[in-house]
């Protein structure tokens, strides 16, 4: 039987899902994922709107690694500022990678409501300097983005910020609920999916999945068979999910 979630904030202020089924004899597919986190589950989805059916082997419960642990940030770029971008890739890769995050989040978004997950999902996000240098260098991203990146980010003084979050701590913001796809915030294991397709819907199972060949990230592999505790299934391609 799948464990309990570790104790967190988002496993206390949620009811306990219900258990999943194990896998038990066969049961065929035309592909097979090992892995119900984000990754897994929007793959799922989106084959199975595309009338395949769909099978989702998870050995312990729906998000139970980083896509059930994280901060909740849905948010626009990456873990370095543009400039580092520009710097490695030049800033026409740079603007690229930078419009395929405010795609993904978008596609978020409407992923969101297409299917009716109820993941509280507020948009805005802030990033706030503390120090006298912090808070050149995020004015001077906020203008970059604006000039260069046709992202209408918003700049917070100190005033305006207080009026959001009254810390004395900090001495500005940049603000991100400018245009959609703006950032935001949600709760990771808050997601209740309703969602149905053609094809039907994705089945997830629960129980010690593995495979009987190793998958490395999302590779696919033709024709194999995966295997759980009390059962197997056959299907065409087979793609692992998560680390």
């Amino acid at each position: 039987m799948s464990a309990a979630f570790p104790p967190s904030w988002y496993a206390s202020s949620l009811p306990e899902p219900p258990a999943l089924p194990p896998l038990r004899g066969e049961l065929h597919a035309d592909v097979a994922i090992l892995g119900a986190g984000y990754t897994g589950l929007t793959a799922a989805l989106e084959l199975a709107l595309r009338g395949q059916r769909v099978v989702v082997l998870e050995a312990q419960r729906i998000g139970w690694g980083a896509s059930g642990r994280n901060g909740g940030q849905a948010l626009v770029g990456y873990g370095c500022e543009v400039d580092e971008l520009e710097r490695q890739l030049g800033r026409e890769d740079a603007r690229r990678l930078f419009d395929w995050s405010r795609e993904a989040v978008q596609a978020m978004r409407a992923r969101i409501d297409r299917h009716g997950i109820e993941c509280h999902w507020v948009e805005g996000h802030a990033s706030v300097a503390i120090r006298a240098r912090h808070e050149r260098d995020l004015r001077a991203n906020c203008e970059h983005l604006q000039r260069h990146y046709d992202y209408p980010m918003q700049w917070w003084e100190r005033d305006t910020l207080r009026g959001q979050l009254d810390s004395p701590r900090y001495r500005a913001a940049m603000f991100d609920r400018s245009a959609p796809p703006a950032s935001a915030g949600l709760r990771p294991r808050a997601g209740r999916c309703r969602a149905r397709s053609r094809g039907g819907h994705p089945r997830t199972i629960a129980g010690d999945a593995h495979s009987t060949r190793r998958t490395c990230g999302a590779a696919y592999r033709p024709r194999q068979r995966a295997r759980a505790a009390a059962g197997g299934g056959r299907q065409r391609p087979v793609a692992r999910a998560g680390a």
